[in-house]
């Protein structure tokens, strides 16, 4: 073979090998979005550690993804892909868990491009009287856009310290504190180590001490104290009420006109000498007038309308007279 083909030869060589390390580059999983929430001394008295994944969108789908954990991690609590609002579960036997050199590696595939990771490390959390100290250490099992940890404060800690120094800090509804810890660009395999040291008067657990006591769901979404509106409810009270209002208007105004018909028009006091004239005259008028109503379709009894065939009044239900 002459030095020209020998040089074709090379060239091919070199762009083939080129060629095939892109492939599998464009093939490897990348992080777009990290969130780890570290919560101590949450609802056990060890560290809850929480991944939320978001794969980049050029990473093909399904994708089969491997993460690094502790060695001495012998459990998941949750190892959960899907939607933001649908988390759906792995089956356990579709997660392999091998053990090589104090490092555990989960692998499983998820047909999403979010994954929930959580387990709890009953190891890393270390007491001295009411000190409480961890160092948390993660390594990037793929390239890493964007890291955010966030760093749950146990309540009634004290003396709360964080290194490296958090970003910002939020509070919950639940007035738990927040400290946040950005990172950006990490290399598949950089790690990141995340400390925290912090002084508690008491043993009991943050989840015992929230007014009132909220619970650790599974999607690890602090609860809201205050209950949403129903504004259905709302506009059913707001009917019931105007209901309400009319009736009594209702009858307030049937009342009104009951009594102005029993009393009669206004009567000037008569004087001492016609007085029993006059109250003869007033008794033998109502008593016509009362003939009359009964005998003009009224009811005796309520004044109501009566229909020409009623025999009872349809308000009160009085006979009608004859």
């Amino acid at each position: 073979m002459n030095l020209k083909a020998r040089l074709r030869f090379l060239t091919a060589l070199l762009l083939l090998s080129v060629l095939t390390l892109t492939a599998q580059a464009q093939s490897e999983p990348r992080i777009q979005n990290l969130l780890i929430e570290l919560w101590p001394e949450f609802d056990r008295p060890e560290l809850l550690v929480i991944y939320r994944v978001e794969l980049s969108s050029d990473t093909p789908l399904p994708a089969t993804l491997t993460f690094p954990l502790p060695g001495y991690i012998d459990a998941m609590n949750a190892v959960a892909h899907g939607t933001a609002n649908n988390l759906l579960t792995v089956n356990q036997d579709e997660i392999e868990m091998t053990y090589r050199d104090d490092t555990l590696f989960l692998t499983f595939s998820t047909p999403s491009p979010l994954v929930q990771l959580e387990y709890y490390d009953d190891e890393i959390i270390t007491r001295q009287g009411q000190t409480r100290a961890f160092d948390y250490t993660f390594t990037a099992p793929y390239a890493v856009e964007s890291a955010i940890f966030q760093v749950q404060q146990p309540a009634q800690a004290e003396a709360f310290s964080l290194n490296p120094a958090p970003s910002n800090s939020f509070t919950d509804s639940n007035h738990l504190t927040y400290q946040v810890i950005e990172q950006a660009n990490l290399a598949a395999g950089e790690t990141v180590s995340v400390s925290a040291t912090y002084e508690r008067p008491t043993e009991a657990l943050t989840f015992e001490l929230l007014t009132p006591v909220s619970e650790h769901a599974e999607d690890i979404i602090p609860v809201s104290i205050d209950p949403p509106q129903d504004n259905n409810i709302i506009i059913a009270y707001i009917l019931t009420g105007i209901g309400a209002v009319l009736i009594l208007a209702a009858a307030g105004h049937w009342w009104w006109n009951k009594s102005r018909r029993q009393s009669g028009p206004a009567r000037r006091r008569p004087n001492r000498t016609s007085r029993r004239a006059h109250q003869a005259a007033s008794t033998q008028s109502q008593s016509n007038q009362v003939k009359e109503s009964a005998t003009a379709g009224f009811c005796y009894n309520c004044g109501a309308a009566l229909r020409p065939d009623a025999n009872f009044c349809h308000k009160c239900g009085a006979k009608r007279r004859e």
